[in-house]
């Protein structure tokens, strides 16, 4: 038994050769292994399920502090109901002016281009009889004229001269000149 390989017979060990040392040394090692994961395991899963849980209770805290007719929800509604009338006002203030101005000018031009036409047919009217009349102003009514017509300043016939009639007298055309009128007292 030179070669040694019964060696380990001879002594009463194990014919494997593989000690008692090494089968404890790899049980603790798995031991070691298997509780490092498990604690790395359960501690992550437990941290994450206290965080989550943490996040969720206040989360369900706050939710409740601002329920509806809560003194923090009442605090909160009345700071937004005061900025949201101040900025409604201060928007339509604005809206109302800009909707106001364009209103404005569209009645006003309406109601003017109305004035400017009554005014200019009143103004064309005046005109036009001026221009007819010859301009000879201080016309009487219920007199009776003899006129005399010609070429009118931006109208067809135009009055050039007027002659009053009086009570007593003849009118006729001239002898002498056919354009003019002459008068005589009735006999």
């Amino acid at each position: 038994m030179s070669d040694g390989v019964g060696a380990g017979s001879e002594s009463g060990g194990s014919s494997s050769g593989f000690g008692t040392g090494a089968l404890v040394a790899t049980g603790l090692i798995a031991l070691v292994i298997g509780a490092g994961g498990g604690y790395a395991l359960g501690h992550s899963k437990g941290s994450d399920s206290g965080k989550e849980d943490g996040i969720a209770q206040g989360k369900a805290e706050e939710a409740a502090r601002y329920e509806a007719g809560t003194p923090a929800y009442r605090k909160i509604y009345n700071a937004g109901r005061v900025v949201g009338a101040v900025r409604g006002k201060r928007r339509g203030d604005v809206e109302g002016l800009r909707v106001g101005v364009r209103e404005g000018k569209k009645v006003g031009f309406e109601n003017g281009k109305k004035v400017g036409i009554s005014d200019g047919e009143q103004e064309g009217a005046v005109t036009g009889a001026n221009a007819a009349l010859g301009g000879l102003g201080a016309w009487e009514s219920g007199t009776l004229y003899i006129v005399t017509t010609g070429a009118g300043n931006g109208v067809p016939t135009a009055i050039t001269a007027r002659h009053q009639m009086e009570p007593g007298n003849n009118y006729k055309l001239c002898k002498n000149n056919p354009q003019k009128l002459c008068e005589s007292p009735q006999q």
